[in-house]
């Protein structure tokens, strides 16, 4: 069983761990209000200047480098061009909050997997 949220890295490991294990499903969980929040929201939590002319600076930076990222990204996990998806043979739970759902451990009554990965670590279960 993988636990972890939506994006790319996690569907990539989804698919690496799909193809070594037998998965017995995939908890999502969906992002968290602040990232379903608009960009003017997010501002409005800087009162204090200082902290609000960081996060624009640090906005300003980061295109050269997300260019450079991008390269990186394609060749580690998009080797063939393709996006890594999730497996359509694994059943997937999409949830609010992984570690406290009663969700999460309602969807898998009866399985008792082996290994629970929980992004970005492994845990024996």
């Amino acid at each position: 069983m993988v636990l972890c949220c939506d994006g790319l890295y996690q569907r990539w490991l989804v698919q690496r761990a799909s193809q070594v294990f037998d998965l017995v499903g995939v908890v999502v969980q969906h992002p968290p209000v602040s990232a379903r929040q608009s960009r003017l929201a997010r501002l409005k939590r800087y009162r204090d200047p200082r902290p609000l002319l960081r996060q624009i600076q640090v906005r300003r930076a980061l295109p050269p480098y997300e260019r450079l990222g991008r390269a990186l990204q394609d060749r580690l996990f998009r080797p063939e061009g393709i996006e890594p998806a999730f497996p359509p043979s694994v059943p997937l739970l999409h949830t609010d909050a992984i570690n406290p759902s009663t969700a999460t451990r309602a969807a898998t009554p009866n399985a008792a997997p082996a290994t629970t990965c929980r992004w970005p670590r492994w845990m024996p279960s």
